[in-house]
Parts: structure tokens; sequence; C-alpha cells
């Protein structure tokens, strides 16, 4: 496969269907890669895998402040690719609206273009007359500080098309459906097999064992990135048998990986 690539790649371009991605500039970017996971799955007959970028690779935007009860808040946190990360958190002592707007200005303002994993009270000067706020600042500091740390746990996979995989006549087998379920259904590790893929590299491919130990000798995985903002980067994949058209799948995988960085490029 490797050696075949350079020379096999172009002549599959013709026979590739063009791919619409008029997607409206309105929609959330989950929304978006949730679509796109479809009509990658489509278009190829296989699992077709979308992850977002993660939050250690994203810049702060803007939060928001909320207030549902006596000491029960909830901070909204957006960051520079559209990403939404909502968590709700107690605190002691009664804040007012007016409390919660001018703590998320002081961050909105100090904070806005920094990294998600940069972010700390050093970066933050509370004014002297708003100095009953820091309490309330501290802690949503802490908040957007446990994103960063919990890494891949608030991230998302877009999955579609399990049930294009296992049509495929390799995985007649009852124990081969077994294993192949098992293994696509761990979310974790399938982000971890996409994320993890050289970044100095235009697609990895991972054949039989390659993907993850003897015991999934069955399926192959090509993989490449995709930019959003032409900044953080976000990973894009196909799990199919080990006798897929390779030529012909990179290409489709490429036309995707292309159009999301380019729409996601002209939103900026």
């Amino acid at each position: 496969v490797d050696n075949l690539m350079d020379k096999e790649v172009s002549k599959k371009e013709e026979a590739i269907p063009s791919v619409n991605f008029d997607f409206s500039k309105d929609l959330e970017i989950e929304a978006i890669l949730k679509k796109s996971s479809e009509m990658l799955a489509d278009f190829t007959n296989y699992l077709s895998m979308i992850v977002a970028p993660t939050i250690n690779q994203s810049k702060f935007r803007h939060i928001e402040l909320l207030k549902f009860q006596e000491a029960n808040y909830l901070m909204v946190l957006i960051t520079d690719t559209g990403r939404v990360y909502k968590r709700h958190f107690p605190l002691p002592g009664s804040y007012t609206t007016m409390d919660l707007q001018a703590a998320a200005n002081i961050c909105n303002m100090q904070l806005k273009d920094k990294p998600i994993i940069d972010v700390g009270m050093d970066l933050i000067e509370v004014p002297k007359s708003d100095s009953y706020l820091i309490i309330l600042i501290k802690n949503v500091i802490e908040l957007i500080r446990d994103y960063a740390d919990a890494g891949m746990q608030y991230n998302r996979i877009f999955m579609h098309g399990a049930y294009c995989v296992l049509n495929h006549p390799d995985f007649i087998d009852l124990t081969k459906i077994r294993r192949v379920l098992r293994f696509i259904e761990n979310e974790y590790l399938l982000m971890q097999l996409l994320l993890d893929s050289p970044g100095n590299r235009d697609f990895i491919i991972k054949i039989g064992s390659e993907v993850f130990d003897g015991s999934i000798n069955d399926l192959s995985l090509v993989a490449s990135k995709y930019k959003i903002h032409n900044k953080s980067s976000g990973a894009i994949g196909i799990l199919g048998p080990k006798r897929m058209d390779y030529p012909k799948i990179i290409n489709i995988l490429n036309i995707f990986r292309v159009n999301l960085s380019e729409f996601f490029a002209s939103d900026s």
C-alpha cells in the first residue's frame, strides 16, 4: 500500500462523485461534524469517524455565568473552535445577576484568545472595586482548568456506518463480528487511534494487527487531520476490511478533510 499509493491515488480521482459541503454557517460545529460523518459513511460504505479538536488545542473565546437557584450556578464556556462546554457548580454566598455579569466580563476581557491550557488566575487582574468577586472568578478558573486537565474526557467523536462494516462478507463469522463490535464500541480507543496519528503526514494507514493488537486482524484504518480556523486540529478516519480500495478511500478522505478545513477557515 505504501509503495503503490503515490502512483495509484491520482488514477482513482475521476471515479469519485462530488461532495456537497453546503452547510449553513448557523450550524454548530458539532452538527456539521455529525452530518459530515454520515456523508462520509455513505460515500465509503465503511465506518466513518470524525473527532473534534481537543479542548487543549483551543483558545478561550467567551463565558457566560448564570444563576439557577440559591448557591447553584452554571458556567458556559465557548472556545475559538465553536465548542461549547457547560458545568453546574455550587458556591457559598449570594451573587446577583449583575455580579455574575461583572465576573464574566472580567474573564472575557482578560482571557480572550488565551490558550485554554494556559488559563489561570495569574492572567486575571481584578479591580479593587470588584474584589468581592475574586472567589467567584477563582471557581470559574478552576472549572476551566478541570476541562483542560481532563483532556479527551470532554472531547467528542462522531461515528456512522458500523452496520456497513458488518455487511461485508469479511465478517460473516460470528466470532469476528463480536470482536469487531467490541472494538468499534470503544469510542475512547478510537479517538486515541485517530488523534495519535503523526501530524507531519497527510495520511496514516494501519492494516490488520497494526490497528490495535493481534485480536483485531480483520480491519484497516485510514486516517488524516483537518483544521478548524486554520489552528486547532481534528481527526477524520475510515475503518473497514483489509481488502478495501485504499487509493479510492484516501481520495474520498482527502476531499472531506480539505472541504472541512476550507469550510471552517471561511468562517474564521
